[in-house]
C-alpha cells in the first residue's frame, strides 16, 4: 500500500476509516475513526485509493463490501456518485438512499434506474422539500450501461383560469 492510500476496516458490515490521507479527508469529508458510507468505500476501492481489511487484517475485496450493503439502489448511486466526482464535483450523501448533494452548488441529485417508476406525488414531495431547503433538483437516470443522464426538475404554479360565459 502506498503512503497516499487510505486504510479502512470492515467490522460487522460497517466500514471505518483507520488511516486517511489529508486530500481524501478534504475531498470526501472522511474522518479517521469515523464510519464510511459503503458507496464511497466502493468508489475509493475502484480507484485504488483505499485498502479495506477485516478486523484480523485480511484484505477485503469489492464483493465483500457489496454483500454488506443493505441499499438496493447502491449500484445506481455508485454510478451517479462516480460520474459527479469525475466531473470535479464534491459530493455528499443525502437523507434518503437515492439522494446525493453537490456541495457548494446547493444541488440535490435524486438517482434512479432507467426502468424505475416514481409517482408524481413522490417526485413533488422531493422537489418541494429540496426547494424549501434552498436546493435545486436534478434527477439522475442511470441506463443499463451505467451511463448517467441528468434532468433538472422544478416547481411551477399556474394561475387560476377563470371561465367566461359566452
Amino acid at each position: 500500500m502506498s503512503a497516499n492510500n487510505a486504510l479502512f476496516t470492515l467490522v460487522n458490515c460497517r466500514i471505518y476509516a483507520k488511516k486517511v490521507p489529508p486530500e481524501l479527508c478534504e475531498r470526501f469529508g472522511i474522518i479517521e475513526g469515523g464510519e464510511v458510507n459503503p458507496v464511497l468505500a466502493l468508489y475509493l476501492l475502484s480507484t485504488k485509493s483505499v485498502k479495506i481489511v477485516d478486523e484480523y487484517g485480511n484484505s477485503i475485496d469489492t464483493s465483500d463490501v457489496v454483500r454488506c450493503i443493505d441499499n438496493p439502489m447502491y449500484s445506481t448511486l455508485f454510478f451517479v456518485f462516480q460520474d459527479l466526482v469525475r466531473r470535479g464535483k464534491r459530493v455528499v450523501f443525502g437523507n434518503s438512499d437515492n439522494e446525493l448533494i453537490i456541495v457548494g452548488e446547493k444541488t440535490l441529485v435524486y438517482a434512479m434506474d432507467e426502468d424505475s417508476m416514481i409517482r408524481a406525488a413522490e417526485l413533488y414531495d422531493i422537489v418541494d422539500r429540496a426547494i424549501k431547503q434552498g436546493y435545486r433538483v436534478l434527477i439522475a437516470v442511470v441506463d443499463m450501461h451505467g451511463d448517467v443522464t441528468y434532468y433538472e426538475v422544478g416547481k411551477m404554479t399556474f394561475p387560476k383560469i377563470e371561465r367566461r360565459e359566452m
